[in-house]
């Protein structure tokens, strides 16, 4: 004898399902929890759709961009076989600091127009900075590294023509003594006179 349908209970267990169905759906949808995820690179957008940052691997490094609202860089930071690097970035896209550890440690911060003013470096072992003009010439330094001329061996204080070339060093001699020398435009030893009498 065969059994009638009740087309109500059949509507009403194909609903249940479906709003199960519904439910679990629209929880995985906005919120998942993995444990891995593998890929070559992640880009995440906006609520514009625009790319906001990546997250990516290739065969020079991996790193992370971030990027503001007008799709400009704002922040690099990335790793290659010399080492590391994190670039900061102006509105305007030029450099604004930049820190990594090529050989060593440096730091360098630049002006509004992209040049650099500032460098600290820790570099073989030795520390420098060198301070630059507007149009980003060397002008002077401060150094631990053997100084120029063979006037010391402690490192120094050193200042720069716009060629990039020593003209007035003072640093201490291998005894021990303060010492002054000055160079011609090209770099070349011109004068100098020891601290001790």
């Amino acid at each position: 004898m065969k059994k009638a349908i009740d087309i109500k209970s059949l509507i009403i267990g194909i609903l249940v399902t479906a709003l199960v169905f519904t439910i679990i759906g629209a929880r995985g949808k906005n919120s998942a929890n993995f444990d891995t995820i593998t890929a070559k690179a992640i880009r995440i957008v906006n609520q514009k759709g625009k790319v906001a940052a990546i997250l990516a691997s290739n065969s020079e490094g991996n790193g992370l961009e971030i990027r503001n609202g007008k799709g400009k860089i704002m922040a690099d930071l990335f790793n290659h076989p010399l080492g590391t690097d994190l670039f900061v970035y102006t509105e305007e896209g030029k450099p604004s600091v930049r820190l990594g550890s090529l050989l060593g440690g440096y730091l360098k911060i630049y002006n509004r127009e992209g040049k650099i003013v500032v460098q600290l470096e820790g570099v073989w072992e030795e520390g420098s900075i060198y301070v630059f003009n507007k149009k980003g010439e060397s002008v002077a330094k401060l150094s631990s590294v053997n100084g120029e001329g063979g006037l010391c061996v402690k490192g120094g204080v050193y200042i720069e023509n716009q060629h990039g070339k020593p003209v007035v060093a003072l640093a201490p001699t291998e005894d021990g003594d303060g010492a002054i020398a000055l160079f011609d435009r090209y770099g070349d030893f011109g004068w100098g006179m020891k601290g001790k009498r």
